[in-house]
């Protein structure tokens, strides 16, 4: 996919513009999508594979804005990043490769500050998943009310952990 210049324009125009200053990006492969991020102040990269952010870290040397790291976008760890001021999440082509996405969806959505938006594409049109979704390590595909209603229970999800922290006055 490094080699698929127009394509990571085309998704970076869908993207960037809906994006702040301080991004966590999941599922950041080796880069590819990454570079489109690279003039904000803060890029947080994660993926599962080591290897990947390996080549990312080699890709873009010397980044101060840049920070790595091997992560589970469902695991509970995400939620460490929560004092990073992050104002916006970015998952591009990812959230259908996570079993439990309405689990990573929460925790992206708890880590943002206030008013932070959680961008994200996923493969439409769930009666056309098929054996290439599969191969390619697919759950699922995504209806345009599948994916909404998603959005709304980790919202709701996320206000009422936030109301279970919050101390009693």
């Amino acid at each position: 996919m490094t080699g698929a210049k127009n394509y990571f324009v085309w998704q970076s125009d869908l993207v960037t513009r809906e994006l702040g200053r301080r991004v966590l990006e999941i599922g950041c492969g080796v880069g590819n999508f990454t570079e489109k991020l690279l003039d904000r102040d803060l890029v947080i990269a994660l993926d599962i594979e080591p290897e990947c952010v390996q080549e990312l870290l080699r890709r873009y040397p010397g980044r101060q804005n840049l920070r790595a790291f091997v992560l589970d976008a469902g695991a509970r760890e995400l939620r460490g990043f929560a004092g990073c001021a992050v104002d916006s999440c970015v998952c591009v082509n990812v959230l259908e490769h996570i079993e439990d996405d309405a689990g990573a969806l929460e925790g992206m959505r708890s880590i943002l500050v206030p008013g932070g938006v959680v961008v994200l594409i996923v493969p439409a049109f769930p009666a056309l998943y098929g054996p290439i979704d599969a191969n390619l390590g697919h759950y699922r595909r995504y209806s345009r009310r599948g994916i909404a209603r998603l959005a709304e229970r980790a919202r709701e999800r996320a206000l009422q952990a936030l109301i279970a922290r919050k101390p009693n006055t």
